[in-house]
């Protein structure tokens, strides 16, 4: 089942067909986050920033910005036709983000080596501020032709 009106920005068809049928894993159905889009080395999602994940102040809990950060800059790399897996990330909090705001992160790749990549994403609200950053390297291995799944 494909997430709703995901945008291909060309990649190839079967890949992206591909990737959109594995979307929906436990953790994007708990945290309601939706695929927006994917590009060649880029992805981007988005969420609401509900009761269920803020803290007693009213605000987004920073681990769910962290893993949908996280989870944006490997789907940038599964547009490659890379499995990734995180080894380390780095998170950069500018402002707070409150219950019911929508969120936008995007994320892109900025090296592709041969076991390992670097990507960095960010999060904007839905009034255009710059929320949190993030930067992570990541062990890849390539993704199999479909027809060896």
């Amino acid at each position: 089942m494909r997430p709703r009106q995901v945008e291909n920005r060309g990649i190839d068809p079967q890949l992206f067909d591909f990737l959109c049928g594995r979307w929906l894993a436990p953790v994007h159905k708990a945290l309601a986050v939706d695929l927006a889009y994917l590009g060649e080395g880029k992805a981007g999602m988005r969420m609401k920033a509900g009761h269920e994940y803020s803290t007693v102040r009213g605000r987004l809990h920073g681990g769910i910005m962290s893993t949908v950060l996280d989870t944006a800059m490997g789907w940038a790399l599964l547009s490659l036709g890379y499995n990734p897996m995180t080894t380390d990330m780095y998170m950069n909090y500018l402002a707070p983000v409150f219950e019911d705001t929508e969120l936008a992160a995007d994320a892109h790749v900025i090296h592709l080596g041969n076991r390992t990549a670097v990507a960095e994403a960010a999060m904007h609200d839905d009034q255009g501020r710059l929320v949190a950053t993030s930067r992570a390297t990541f062990a890849i291995k390539k993704i199999k032709p479909r027809s060896e799944l």
